[in-house]
């Protein structure tokens, strides 16, 4: 999620950013956006054989999906759980009755 989102506020987050955000997961877990390229056997310097081979886009599961999908809700229903005067430093986050 970090390397999608996290450049993001909660505050900033909208249904577009969202649906193309699991539109992203769904197209190919290596974020390739189509772009051909080589997937190594190994990162460092080594001569290709059989093992290195062409990327092939291959979405994350359902399941996978799912999964990412319960910690992104679950966060941001805590997000708007907290008050707004919490400011991370000292504070200790409650929930608001109600």
């Amino acid at each position: 999620m970090r390397p999608l989102l996290g450049h993001l506020q909660v505050g900033k987050l909208d249904g577009e950013t969202l649906d193309s955000f699991y539109a992203i997961l769904r197209r190919c877990r290596a974020h390739c956006d189509g772009r051909p390229f080589v997937e190594h056997r190994t990162a460092g310097e080594h001569t290709c054989d059989a093992k290195c081979r062409p990327h092939t886009c291959r979405p994350l599961a359902a399941s996978s999906v799912r999964q990412v999908h319960f910690c992104l809700s679950g966060a941001l229903k805590r997000a708007v759980r907290w008050p707004p005067s919490f400011t991370g430093v000292g504070d200790t986050p409650g929930l608001i009755a109600g």
